[in-house]
């Protein structure tokens, strides 16, 4: 996490592989006020539309 102001956050993700601590992908989002909604929305946006987003596709 990093403030950048008092209003602004970033929340950086950082995945890596428990056996060889190798990285496996690396993510961040800019959230307004530190909130515990504020951070449930970041990481929610970050697990559904960076982690995850072929689970979020309609088939077609």
């Amino acid at each position: 996490m990093q403030k950048v102001s008092n209003l602004i956050l970033n929340i950086n993700l950082y995945v890596r592989v428990a056996a060889t601590r190798e990285p496996l992908v690396a993510m961040s989002v800019d959230i307004r006020g530190n909130t515990d909604e504020s951070w449930s929305r970041g990481l929610e946006y970050l697990v559904h539309t960076r982690f995850l987003p072929s689970e979020n596709r309609d088939p077609q």
